[in-house]
């Protein structure tokens, strides 16, 4: 298992996206990440966040990244995740966790540092 770090997030559309991260050790850790980021229209905004891990629905449902597309529309459900098929990024459209979720389209491979870019038509993809 390695990290994956998200080191910013590129919105190529005409309006905001909210990045939101929420990871969240359970006891007796007890350690609390909750980040929220709004891109403007066209730019770039720095994130340098580690990518959660998830290992279990109860993981997905304090660790992950959102991202919606236009801000308030949740869209994408963000995480790093080892199944039967390999240790990936994996995304889901929705807040229901399942084994084996697709690989996000773009490098999809962990370990290193990231940059998700949102195109026009509001897909995304991950990159260098």
């Amino acid at each position: 298992m390695g990290w994956t770090n998200v080191k910013s997030l590129q919105n190529d559309t005409d309006h905001e996206i909210l990045a939101h991260l929420n990871d969240v050790d359970p006891p007796p850790i007890w350690i609390t990440v909750d980040k929220k980021v709004v891109c403007p229209p066209g730019k770039s905004t720095v994130l340098d966040w580690n990518l959660p891990w998830v290992t279990s629905s109860m993981d997905f449902g304090v660790r992950h990244i959102v991202l919606e597309i236009p801000t308030g529309t949740e869209k994408y459900w963000i995480y790093q995740g080892e199944d039967r098929d390999g240790d990936f990024v994996r995304y889901l459209t929705n807040r229901t966790f399942i084994q084996m979720a697709p690989v996000v389209p773009g490098v999809h491979d962990v370990n290193g540092d990231r940059v998700i870019m949102v195109k026009t038509d509001g897909s995304f993809e991950f990159g260098y």
